[in-house]
């Protein structure tokens, strides 16, 4: 159904944006202590 092709999409859109924002804390991470080495030096 229509419907349900809809919520479907919606479910895998939704795993994108989960796994997105998960890689994009983890590179936030990486430039934050990026940015800590280099201040200790």
């Amino acid at each position: 159904t229509a419907l349900g092709d809809a919520l479907a999409t919606a479910e895998v859109f939704n795993k994108i944006i989960y796994q997105a924002n998960k890689s994009f804390d983890t590179v936030g991470d990486l430039f934050n202590i990026q940015k800590e080495i280099n201040q200790s030096q």
